[in-house]
This record gives structure tokens, C-alpha cells and sequence, in this order.
């Protein structure tokens, strides 16, 4: 017997030694030998589910054929972005990743931080500004038509050049306030009920108007019972009235529903450094809609 027939006559023996009854599967016979393998007995104690197992993958549990549900997500990729984003659910094979930010992201933050807070924690990734400015070509739609119910709150400065009639916010005639031809008196207009008041400029302001009033720093400048008919909404910097923008900073404006806030912009830098308004109530950048860019005011 030559040395290959000696090792595979080794290897029969010790194969055929394990065909026994036990190990094969019952009413099942191999070489003659019956088996006595019961399968029915074996059962997981904590059986997989169809939702355990990958999607076009299948598998047996319990003598029970399962296909598999779990979404294949294979490896994903994440851009950062000024939204919050959620990682879709089911299989990932480890080799998803986080795309870099961009280095002039990295210097609109402070501190690691304020960056860290941005990216990982519940802090919207912004960064806080004290006013916005604009040049004469930016507006923001605040999405708002007014109406009877509607109050304004908004804190600003007139800066910059003198325009001859410029505007500062509202809905054209309907509930908008415009400078008087090249002079310090402003006009608030509803319809043809309007009122004039005067405003310095390079000096910061509180004007609070809606509801048959206008205050300005706590003094009543004119009332009014116009009831805004309107479908159009309401610009800040602007009131839809063509080449007739304004030259403002604003601070901080909020709008009301009657009692009920609706919405409440503070001048932000986003995380991709973009200047904007950013509103508290709804959660919403609101960007320049013109030409050009605002200004940031110089974070502290």
C-alpha cells in the first residue's frame, strides 16, 4: 500500500467512525446506518427575528426559514451642514464616515467648545452676533403676512448714507415704514392713514408697532385703526418696493400673533459662515434675499 493510500485509508476510518445513529438525522441512512438524530429538540434560546437579519440574507431558526429586513446602508457618507442630520437606521459595515469641515468653518468658532457644543451637542451650529447690517441690497422675508393681530418688536440702528425714500421693513402701504425724502422724518403707512416721526441716525432704537399703534422707545409716535389687507409677507430691510432698500443694523426682532410669538430672530453666523437671521421659535436660518452680503457686527 503506497503512502497516499495509507493516508487516505486513515482518513475513511476515522469518518466512518463517526456515522453513527446519533449523528445523523432521523429516518436518514447513510451506508445502511438509520438515524436516531432528533433536530426538533434544538431550539434558541433567544431566537433571531426576520428584523435581525440583513436585507436579501437568509437564515434558519428553529427549522424555520427567515429572510432578513435590516436595511443595508453599506458605508455612508456625512457632509456637515448647518441642520441636524439622523443617522439612517439598520446595517452599516464600519467603513461609513464623517466628511471634514471646512478649515474656514473652524474660524468662525471661539473655542474647541463652542465648535464641540455646534457639532455634537443640542446648541444650534451658530455663532451669536451682535447686530446684522445691511448695504442697501440685502433683505429678509420673514414669511409673516401681517394682519390685525399682528405686533412687531425690533431693535435697530440707522446707519450708513441717507436714501431718499428707503425703507426699513413691512408690506408695502399696508403696514411698512419709509424715510421722508432726504430728511430725518420717517412715515408709517397703512393704506392711506400714515404718520410722520423722527429718527437720528448711528443711535439705537426700539420700535414696537402693530394693532392701531407705534412706539418708538416706549413713546407713542401715532395710532392707527388700518387693518393690513394683505397677502403679502413682511421684509425686513425692505418692504417689496423696487430699488428701495434700506440701510439698517438689526439687533433683534421679534414678531407676534396677537400674544403669541411667532417669530424671534437674533443675527447669526451659520457654520458654513454664511450671515443671516436666525429664528428661536421655529428653529429656521432666514437668509439674504437680494444682492450682495450683510455685515456681521464683531463677536465679543
Amino acid at each position: 500500500m503506497s503512502e497516499l493510500e495509507k493516508i487516505l485509508d486513515k482518513i475513511l476510518k476515522e469518518k466512518i467512525e463517526k456515522v453513527i445513529p446519533e449523528n445523523i438525522k432521523e429516518d436518514i441512512s447513510v451506508f445502511g446506518i438509520v438515524g436516531t438524530y432528533d433536530s426538533s429538540n434544538i431550539q434558541s434560546d433567544i431566537p433571531a427575528t426576520n428584523d435581525d437579519i440583513i436585507q436579501e440574507k437568509e437564515a434558519y431558526v428553529n427549522d424555520t426559514k427567515l429572510v432578513g429586513t435590516i436595511a443595508d446602508n453599506g458605508a455612508i457618507e456625512i457632509i456637515p451642514s448647518e441642520e441636524k442630520q439622523i443617522l439612517p437606521s439598520g446595517y452599516h459595515n464600519g467603513n461609513g464616515r464623517i466628511l471634514p469641515i471646512d478649515i474656514t468653518t473652524l474660524n468662525n468658532y471661539k473655542t474647541c467648545d463652542s465648535l464641540a457644543d455646534a457639532i455634537l451637542g443640542d446648541k444650534e451650529p451658530y455663532i451669536e452676533l451682535p447686530y446684522v447690517e445691511s448695504t442697501g441690497t440685502q433683505y429678509i422675508d420673514t414669511g409673516v403676512v401681517p394682519d390685525g393681530n399682528t405686533i412687531i418688536k425690533i431693535e435697530f440702528m440707522k446707519v450708513g448714507r441717507v436714501i431718499d425714500y428707503e425703507r426699513f421693513f413691512g408690506v408695502e402701504n399696508q403696514f411698512s415704514i419709509l424715510r421722508s425724502k432726504s430728511t430725518s422724518s420717517w412715515e408709517f403707512r397703512a393704506d392711506k392713514v400714515y404718520f410722520s416721526f423722527t429718527m437720528d441716525n448711528e443711535k439705537k432704537y426700539l420700535l414696537e408697532a402693530g394693532q392701531g399703534f407705534l412706539n418708538l422707545d416706549s413713546e407713542q409716535k401715532g395710532t392707527y385703526s388700518y387693518v393690513p389687507n394683505t397677502q403679502n409677507t413682511m421684509y425686513l430691510f425692505y418692504s417689496n418696493s423696487a430699488d428701495r432698500y434700506g440701510i439698517f443694523r438689526i439687533y433683534s426682532c421679534k414678531i407676534y400673533d396677537d400674544k403669541t410669538l411667532i417669530r424671534d430672530f437674533i443675527p447669526v453666523k451659520d457654520i458654513k459662515g454664511k450671515i443671516c437671521l436666525y429664528d428661536k421659535v421655529n428653529s429656521k436660518y432666514y437668509y439674504n434675499k437680494g444682492t450682495g452680503d450683510f455685515i456681521a457686527g464683531e463677536v465679543i
